[in-house]
């Protein structure tokens, strides 16, 4: 009997030790755990059965074809069903591809805006703005703290659908500070290329 009572007084002890170590990890770092996942429909329905449902959020989900193939206008699309679908949702379309792009093109999107309810609504936030990779995810750091910041003074929770558009237009922070450029795209190939010109240099001068 005592020694069942000093294993169960050893069980409760752990179980004290497992709420201490809640406490530290929910105090430190319970803004870095992922919140449950949302399934948002795509809105077809073959593609929602071969996804399990639709498209699982709290992780990226990079859309890729042929360029003018209708990619922004699936993204919009998307913003659409996840704008109707969660009142708590706020969305942050970042257009760095519509950025450099002429006035007609940016003023196209903004009529898909139109064209997908999401024109008005202080929910949406379109952004054509130039951005590098550092600035780019600077920005979504800063906008998941503040995303967290409201949530503990409101007590509720929020959902965020950032749209990036696209991962082709945006640049390298490291090519910007760097001053010979190929010392980061083609480090290697550099010296092979020097040679091989070197050599056929020197075979067109002896012909």
């Amino acid at each position: 009997m005592d020694e069942k009572k000093n294993q169960k007084s050893v069980g409760e002890q752990a179980g004290i030790l497992g709420q201490m170590f809640d406490k530290v990890i929910s105090k430190k770092y319970g803004g870095k755990r992922s919140p449950d996942p949302l399934i948002v429909s795509t809105g077809i329905y073959h593609l929602d059965a071969l996804l399990g449902g639709g498209l699982l959020s709290s992780g990226p989900i990079m859309i890729s074809s042929s360029p003018e193939s209708g990619k922004s206008t699936y993204c919009f699309q998307m913003a659409g069903l996840f704008h109707q679908t969660y009142e708590n949702g706020i969305i942050v379309y970042i257009d760095i591809e519509g950025s450099g792009s002429s006035q007609a093109s940016t003023e196209y999107k903004v009529s898909r805006m139109d064209s997908f309810g999401l024109s008005g609504s202080t929910r949406v936030r379109y952004e054509p703005i130039v951005l590098d990779m550092k600035e780019l995810f600077g920005l979504i750091d800063d906008l998941v703290e503040q995303k967290i910041t409201i949530e503990k003074k409101t007590g509720r929770e929020f959902f965020v659908m950032i749209v990036w558009d696209s991962v082709a237009a945006t640049r390298s922070s490291k090519t910007d500070e760097v001053l010979d450029h190929n010392k980061i795209i083609g480090l290697l190939c550099s010296p092979f290329f020097v040679n091989c010109w070197n050599i056929l240099r020197a075979k067109s001068a002896t012909t």
